[in-house]
């Protein structure tokens, strides 16, 4: 007290200099007013330390919007009341308006590879070159306020006003819809609206948080408010919002709407087209609306049966859904599907999942149906606590389909004629995999930080929902269910319609389940490393801790010599020993608990199980790590680009390592290939991979016999491909040794021997440009007959013009030898002279190719998700090409003429586009010879 009265007397003789407190007219104030003034003083200090709370704490924020919507113009003229009340004055006011983003070709090239990682490659198309909205006035209390934009996106709208208690502020704005895919924009006629307006900042502690838009994921953070909007919309739109509609009026011109949101909301959202119908259905007071398209009813039907299963599992294990309406729409959004307050966007390719993905489809439904809960109701900051909504909603995603499917659900509903040829993998795994997959590359984040800070998909996908989602997980063993959902539902109550943060949950999870429960939850959303193995220390078998771990108890499962099983808690590791003469087998914690992503050895005698898998086709695909749970041996039929016939492989997911061997027949052409190899991915924990391929192929037919011994690393430059059947920038080291023997077509060769080194380079150079290149050298190494060097490249770049496309590409090839060094025609040359194999010593080769703008195929083609063909389109071009043998006379030119229609495809529901061509090649030399070939390419 004594410190506290010394500081106010400095405080009160600073603030009044002129009167100082040592001034005899003010020793006459009696004790007592004295006294009076001094608590008062204290008053006014505590009052402002803490009864304001941590924030300005916006209250009774409402927003009142009118809009029409100009069709010719594609365009929203607006107008917006907004008001709140704040406990403090400030000078400047920050709001959101994120139409008026600036994008820097940065996040362009970002947003290319998002959707990339999507399988849209329209971006081209896009128009994200101007700024899609801008403020017409700006007044506060009734008066012009001046405003600018701040950041370096300009979406940080800054209002300069003295702003205290009851404030209004009335904005003027308008927003041009641009043709974009994603939350918002105009894709096919479809009209997707999100945070389209001015939104009011959050101001925690005298600080606005004034985060920067990101294209992508949600790296938002709003206060709930009351909504109502009033929307002109010419006739023939149905329209898609986030409250209820509480009155509609018509006119010759078109319906004004009244939307009103019936409890606070976290923002507001419109969608409308000319194409929408609407599927509606109820649950318990709330209305179901689904929103689809033409054709697409079933499939509406379908995803409303999903809502309603999602309602009544989280309004039983969380609280009920607090709103009269929920609404699911189709939008042109690029990925699977994002929340927003009352309303579900889903990409409309998802009405087009087949039956088999169905499980997928009600997984993405279910999801951001929960994030009503945790997003709209409790409110996180998304922009550096995506773990808060991202993670627990993705928990209660995979409590839901436990509950619902069983303890481990696979995705797929494979028809059992599909069964022999396409693997499965259960949605638990998948998220653990991708996590698995980072880890062993030696990224392992920490789940809270900055979303920005995910420059790859399927980081922020593997981190914050994956990883988010298996602290739960692991959570619920150490705590248990119910307190954990005591817990969670705590949270939920205390923070409904409020901003909740990871220090308010973490107290609620140390009341219920201890503080032992922190250190979990820390663990994995620090990003430390667990790595449990077994040592054999003299005769005694012994745990070994190698990185930091959670106090917890960890499961032991052993063996004994005679074969009896038995099972031991241990909680303190550094003890714990067992005989290893009395021990035929030792598991560490195989329970599914920490070691989900374990990057020792936890099980003795240092291997883990085997699985055998016989089946009548099993090929390369089943070998991905993703599909294998254990240490798989696998024997099946094989098909592809060399025939068909018997594959035996071997894959272990931990190690990422795959052998495989096999034989095959040629289908088209009498030969027989034998092929073996292996592949280890994630060499060093980093995006490097070793690998060694043997090929032995006897065209019988031709007289041909070709063998090579192929050793490589390959170094991933930067990140890896955004789809996984692509080739990514790559830099590849090899050592090869290569023999050949037999009548290729000019001229006979005896049985040669090659060996060489070779470097080889990948890189896309931008959109459309893609240039590959190889050096090599060749030396008596490994019994190589001759030296030589040489170069081969080839560039391919697509130039899309008005009206069509052209696509230019160049190969060369360069060396220092005569002979056989490349070959024209074969797999890789002119496709008219496939028979040939016409071999030269150095050539170039040129091709151009015209073709059409796509357009819709006309049919009205089933989707069966396996192969679902969207558009097709013409083309021709021709290619010409000139080798030099010096060992023949003259230099040969060859040169062909090509047309064809391309299609294209969506594989597995658009998981993957091809492009399937179908080719008519004449060649223009000697016999005139023609071709059909059926081509596809990724």
């Amino acid at each position: 007290m004594e410190i506290l009265f010394s500081d106010i007397f400095l405080f009160l003789n600073k603030k009044f200099s002129s009167f100082s407190l040592l001034h005899p007219l003010f020793l006459r104030f009696e004790l007592s007013k004295m006294r009076s003034l001094v608590l008062i003083f204290i008053f006014v200090i505590l009052q402002a330390l803490f009864l304001q709370g941590p924030g300005l704490a916006f209250s009774n924020i409402k927003y009142d919007i009118e809009c029409r919507f100009l069709e010719d113009q594609g365009r929203l003229q607006c107008q917006e009341r907004l008001s709140f009340d704040s406990q403090e004055g400030l000078d400047e006011i920050h709001l959101h308006f994120y139409p008026h983003h600036r994008f820097s070709r940065d996040e362009i090239d970002s947003y290319k590879r998002y959707l990339g990682y999507f399988s849209v490659s329209a971006l081209d198309e896009q128009d994200l070159s101007t700024q899609a909205g801008g403020i017409d006035y700006i007044r506060v209390g009734g008066r012009p306020a001046f405003y600018e934009f701040r950041g370096d996106d300009e979406t940080i709208l800054v209002v300069r006003s003295r702003i205290t208690g009851s404030t209004e502020l009335e904005i003027g704005f308008w927003v041009e819809v641009p043709r974009r895919i994603g939350r918002f924009g105009r894709w096919s006629g479809l009209y997707s609206l999100y945070r389209f307006y001015p939104i009011l900042d959050v101001e925690d502690n005298g600080v606005f948080k004034d985060y920067p838009d990101l294209i992508v994921h949600q790296p938002y953070i709003s206060e709930s408010a009351d909504y109502r909007m009033r929307l002109f919309l010419p006739r023939g739109y149905s329209v898609a919002f986030s409250g209820v509609i509480t009155r509609q009026e018509s006119s010759p011109e078109g319906l004004k709407y009244t939307i009103e949101s019936d409890k606070e909301i976290r923002d507001f959202y419109l969608a409308f087209s000319k194409k929408y119908r609407v599927y509606r259905r109820e649950y318990k007071g709330v209305e179901i609306k689904v929103f689809y398209l033409e054709g697409r009813r079933d499939s509406a039907e379908e995803i409303a049966g999903f809502v309603r299963d999602g309602l009544r599992f989280y309004s039983r294990v969380i609280a009920p859904y607090p709103y009269k309406q929920i609404s699911v729409v189709p939008v042109g959004l690029g990925y699977g599907g994002n929340e927003t307050s009352n309303v579900i966007m889903l990409d409309s390719r998802v009405y087009d999942i087949p039956k088999f993905l169905s499980r997928y489809k009600e997984f993405l439904v279910v999801h951001e149906l929960g994030h009503q809960w945790w997003f709209n109701v409790v409110g996180s900051d998304e922009f550096t606590q995506t773990w808060m909504d991202e993670g627990i909603n993705s928990f209660f995603v995979q409590e839901y389909l436990r509950e619902k499917y069983g303890p481990d659900p696979e995705i797929l509903h494979i028809p059992w004629f599909l069964r022999p040829i396409l693997p499965n993998i259960s949605f638990s795994y998948s998220a653990i995999y991708r996590w698995h997959y980072l880890v062993n590359r030696g990224i392992n984040p920490p789940v809270i930080g900055e979303i920005g800070r995910f420059k790859e998909p399927s980081t922020v996908f593997a981190i914050a929902y994956g990883k988010g989602e298996r602290a739960l997980e692991i959570l619920k063993k150490v705590c248990g269910r119910d307190k954990l959902y005591k817990a969670l539902r705590d949270y939920f109550d205390a923070y409904k319609w409020k901003i909740g943060h990871l220090s308010d949950l973490k107290g609620l999870l140390a009341k219920e389940c201890g503080k032992a429960s922190l250190e979990v939850l820390d663990f994995y959303l620090s990003g430390k490393k667990t790595d449990l193995s077994w040592q054999v220390d003299g005769r005694r078998l012994r745990p070994k801790v190698r990185w930091d771990r959670p106090q917890q108890d960890v499961k032991i499962y052993y063996k004994g010599a005679s074969g009896e099983a038995n099972e031991v808690v241990v909680q303190d590791l550094e003890g714990f020993s067992l005989p290893v003469s009395e021990v035929r087998e030792a598991f560490i914690d195989t329970d599914d608990s920490a070691l989900e992503v374990d990057e020792g050895n936890n099980i003795y005698p240092f291997y883990k199980g085997i699985d055998y898998d016989l089946g009548i086709y099993r090929s390369g695909l089943h070998d991905f790590p993703v599909f294998n749970r254990t240490r798989t041996l696998r024997l099946g039929m094989d098909g592809g680009n060399y025939g068909i016939g018997p594959r035996l492989s071997y894959v272990d997911p931990y190690a990422e390592l795959r052998l495989f061997t096999g034989l095959y027949w040629g289908l088209s052409e009498g030969s027989r290939t034998y092929r073996a190899g292996f592949r280890k991915s994630a060499l060093f924990s980093t995006w490097t991979e070793l690998g060694a391929n043997y090929v032995y192929e006897d065209i019988y037919e031709r007289g041909i016999v070709h063998k090579k011994i192929l050793g490589y690393l390959k170094f991933d430059l930067g990140l890896p491909p955004p789809n996984p059947l692509k080739e990514g920038d790559n830099l590849k080291l090899y050592l090869a040794s290569e023999w050949k023997a037999g009548m290729p077509s000019l001229i006979y060769y005896d049985e040669q021997h090659f060996s060489y080194l070779g470097m080889e380079l990948s890189k896309e150079l931008k959109e459309g440009l893609r240039i590959e290149t190889a050096v090599e050298h060749g030396d008596r190494f490994l019994g190589g007959e001759e030296d030589f060097n040489r170069f081969k490249a080839s560039v391919e770049d697509r130039v899309e013009l008005k009206d069509c496309y052209a696509l230019i590409s160049v190969r060369l090839g360069i060396s220092d030898r005569d002979g056989d060094m490349f070959y024209l025609g074969g797999r890789d040359g002119l496709s008219a002279f496939s028979d040939y194999e016409i071999p030269s010593a150095n050539f170039a080769m040129l091709g151009l190719e015209l073709g059409s703008k796509s357009w819709p195929v006309p049919v009205d083609w089933k989707r069966n998700g396996l192969l679902d063909i969207d558009s097709a389109r013409v083309f021709g071009g021709f290619d010409i090409a000139r080798n030099w043998v010096s060992s023949i006379d003259d230099g040969s030119i060859f040169s062909q003429v090509r047309a064809g229609l391309e299609f294209s495809v969506g594989l597995l529901s658009n998981v993957s586009k091809i492009r399937l061509r179908l080719e008519l090649a004449r060649s223009l030399r000697r016999d005139r010879q023609t071709r059909l070939n059926l081509l596809f390419k990724l």
